[in-house]
């Protein structure tokens, strides 16, 4: 339990992605525009820069963001086997192999078809990621490695 504890924290994680913006977020783009437009008579607010970002495609660029930094921490690595348990309101357990040479692919590999919040810690040479939504709020667990061409191969032959 120690182990996993520590593989786990903060200063491990590589990437997350919630799907809202933090204060901290808003604070920060609020200041860059007010310096980028320096004439202006009336600065843009907290709450006009938060409807702002709420509105406009700063999400889309900031999953676009997300999923270049995955494709990146990838290493050009294709095959890949997920282990998985706490899946669902079900809490069920398993694997999948799948292929996918981008974050985004690899996203859509592991995820259900709803909004999530993505935790991606390093693990050896994969990545051990906690899923949180409506039907798992504490998180499913992921521990995704590469494996071989030959290994996926014949994964899947032995699922067909």
């Amino acid at each position: 339990m120690q182990r996993r504890i520590k593989t786990m924290t903060k200063q491990n994680l590589l990437l997350e992605w919630t799907g809202y913006t933090t204060d901290e977020e808003v604070k920060a783009e609020m200041e860059a525009y007010n310096a980028d437009e320096v004439g202006l008579k009336n600065p843009i607010t907290f709450e006009e820069m938060e409807t702002q970002m709420a509105n406009g495609d700063y999400y889309y660029y900031a999953w676009e963001d997300f999923t270049e930094y995955l494709t990146e921490l990838m290493n050009k690595k294709t095959y890949w086997r997920d282990d998985a348990k706490n899946m669902g309101w079900q809490n069920r357990s398993g694997y999948k192999v799948f292929e996918a040479d981008n974050g985004s692919d690899f996203i859509k590999a592991i995820s259900p078809d709803t909004d999530c919040v993505y935790q991606i810690y390093k693990h050896y040479n994969g990545f051990k990621i906690r899923i949180s939504h409506h039907d798992a709020p504490m998180g499913e667990h992921h521990v995704v490695k590469p494996i071989t061409e030959k290994a996926y191969s014949r994964e899947e032959i032995e699922l067909v």
